[in-house]
């Protein structure tokens, strides 16, 4: 599928790091990929900032202890081998200066995360910037077996074949050498990579580029990232909207990899990550800002709370009930159900019932207002609906009767032998869910909560109307552009629904705090931040990392 990769793509290698157009910042490196990739990054001295740092290096090994990116992790052991050099100072000599990475043939793999991770692992193409000293030490030391003829240049076949390097000589003094590298199932990538950038007067070189007709949104997002740093960066990124829609499970639009991107500026130290980034993936036009006032009033103490200009998708089985968000354009809510009636801003929280008590799950729904009693019927009829795809026999009819009354119900697991369930996990074997209808003075509001058997949901679902009401009198709050908002302690989140997985359980001891909020934007659909803020721990410890 790609022809020709940047020929331009040499000149951010080889030549002065001023940019051609300062408002572009971190893009203008990228500014001659052709919109055919699936994904390009580049980043400042990876070596450093990423790979052997503490939190690299624990990120590398719990994700090759779960059997991710394992392909990758061996490309710096084949090459520490292939070169004759420890591993560190392999990577450290590969990945000091600028190097670019480049990604295509995602679509091969499967529409899932595992497919996902496994494309990333295995169909790229680094370009990397090194001493030309380094190139002539590689030539001493490496063994290879020449594989191809790529425009005139051996590729070379390292490590059984399993990996294709290619290694080229500095242009012109005080330039640098360059080092390709890729696994053999993307050596036609690295073809198409070398020959663009060993015959740049490929007219293939002038097709659009993946900024082309982007640079509004790119420049918005330099600004918005510069507004808060002192403009440098770890690494900046252009891809695909359908990689993101896997990601969070979405499906992919028809036509969607042509047309839309998501863009972004992270900057990654001991402590923290901080991503900010923008798409032009459509949005729909009549969003209201989320009720983040709501959220701020409930967050110190919550281990997830979520603020959405939309209602979540719920959807629910016999044995599990799963929430979905989405600020896109026309979303699909066919399976949504009775909750069709209830699309409005919503505020999701997650956090201790009491303080000896497990959790408690708490939706609040804040819909336009509607004559008498309307909402409350619509509210029980939506818990009738969801309760009732779980086991009929349990669901309630309350038809709107004494609308301000708090409903509560106890869920009991259906069996078909007469034994009592068990489970180990939020909320247990009989949970309980209460929900009530009220109004403040320019809304609806539907609450309701869930928790474990021993503890009382409506305690936790007063709360959440304790503090709409108190905002309410405040009065009204000053627009604030924002459509999502979240907060999340994956440790503590992990240790209440006992999750199992491993990605899960390797991010909660990585990870103390994930905070996400999406604006609208200006010149993009929109644009936001991501903050990661890392434990804290030494190198190695209390992560089972040697």
């Amino acid at each position: 599928m790609l022809r020709v990769l940047v020929a331009p793509l040499l000149c951010w290698v080889t030549a002065s790091t001023q940019a051609a157009d300062p408002d572009m910042g971190a893009f203008d490196r990228l500014a001659s990929v052709p919109n055919e990739v699936d994904a390009a990054a580049v980043f400042e001295n990876p070596a450093e900032s990423l790979l052997l740092s503490p939190v690299g290096r624990s990120m590398r090994s719990l994700l090759a202890m779960g059997g991710i990116f394992t392909q990758t992790e061996r490309a710096w052991q084949a090459l520490g081998t292939a070169f004759d050099a420890p591993v560190d100072d392999t990577i450290r000599d590969l990945l000091s200066k600028r190097v670019a990475v480049v990604w295509d043939g995602f679509e091969q793999g499967e529409a899932s995360m595992q497919g996902l991770t496994n494309s990333i692992d295995t169909r790229w193409t680094l370009v990397c910037e090194v001493e030309p000293a380094y190139l002539k030490q590689i030539r001493q030391t490496m063994r290879p077996v020449k594989r191809d003829i790529v425009h005139g240049r051996p590729v070379y076949a390292i490590e059984q074949g399993r990996y294709r390097v290619a290694l080229l000589e500095s242009l012109a003094k005080d330039e640098p050498a360059i080092v390709l590298l890729a696994p053999r199932t993307a050596s036609t990538l690295l073809h198409d990579v070398m020959g663009s950038m060993v015959n740049q007067e490929d007219p293939a070189a002038a097709q659009a580029a993946i900024t082309s007709g982007r640079e509004p949104m790119l420049r918005e997002l330099v600004a918005q990232h510069e507004a808060q740093t002192d403009g440098s960066f770890s690494l900046a990124f252009i891809a695909r909207t359908p990689i993101f829609r896997t990601v969070i499970g979405l499906p992919a639009t028809p036509n969607e990899r042509s047309e839309h991107i998501v863009s972004g500026i992270v900057n990654l130290d001991t402590t923290s990550l901080q991503c900010h980034f923008a798409s032009d993936l459509p949005i729909a036009d009549d969003l209201p800002d989320a009720p983040v006032a709501l959220l701020e009033s409930v967050q110190p103490d919550a281990m997830f709370a979520l603020a959405s200009s939309r209602a979540p998708r719920i959807s629910v089985s016999e044995d599990s009930m799963d929430i979905g968000f989405s600020i896109q354009s026309n979303p699909d809510r066919s399976a949504s159900g009775a909750f069709d009636l209830l699309d409005a801003p919503a505020l999701v929280v997650l956090r201790q019932a009491s303080p000896s008590s497990s959790a408690a799950l708490s939706i609040l729904l804040e819909h336009p207002k509607r004559p008498g009693g309307e909402t409350a019927r619509l509210c029980d009829e939506s818990m009738q609906s969801m309760i009732g795809a779980y086991d009929e026999s349990q669901a309630p009819r309350f038809d709107g009767r004494l609308p301000n009354a708090v409903r509560t119900i106890t869920l009991l697991e259906p069996t078909s032998d007469g034994t009592k369930p068990t489970s180990l996990s939020w909320p247990g074997i009989e949970p309980r869910l209460a929900w009530v209808s009220s109004s403040t003075s320019s809304a609806d509001l539907f609450i309701t909560s869930m928790t474990p058997g021993d503890t009382d949901p409506a305690d936790a679902l007063r709360s959440i109307q304790d503090a709409a009401e108190t905002l309410d009198a405040l009065g009204d709050q000053p627009p604030s552009g924002v459509l999502l908002h979240a907060t999340l302690k994956p440790a503590e989140v992990v240790r209440v629904l006992g999750d199992d997985s491993l990605m899960d359980l390797a991010l909660s001891k990585l990870v103390d705090r994930i905070d996400l909020e999406i604006k609208r934007g200006v010149d993009s659909s929109y644009r936001g931040e991501l903050r990661l803020q890392f434990a804290k721990f030494r190198e190695g410890a209390n992560l089972g990392v040697e």
